[in-house]
């Protein structure tokens, strides 16, 4: 996760300075505006892809939970159903 985050950040700045170099970079103003879009677009692209990969994450969490939910209820109810076989015995 580290390593993750780490890396992310790394390519967060590069980005930045991708973007600040295309605006000073010695352009005519349509080449940097073409430029702009493309960088835009590539922008745009990634991170509907990473928020599509958190999306798939984020289901697969739900999806961990709702199991073990599932599993703790059963066990719940085999508790209380086993409480009740004693109490009825006992009584």
């Amino acid at each position: 996760m580290f390593w993750t985050g780490h890396c992310t950040r790394i390519l967060r700045g590069g980005r930045g300075w991708n973007g600040a170099g295309l605006l000073l970079a010695p352009k005519s103003g349509e080449q940097t505006r073409r430029a702009l879009k493309e960088y835009a677009r590539r922008t745009e692209e990634e991170v509907l892809e990473k928020a599509k990969e958190a999306r798939a994450a984020l289901d697969q969490i739900i999806e961990s939970g709702k199991h073990f939910i599932g599993e703790k209820t059963a066990n719940v109810e085999e508790a209380v159903k086993a409480g009740r076989g004693t109490m009825n015995n006992a009584g």
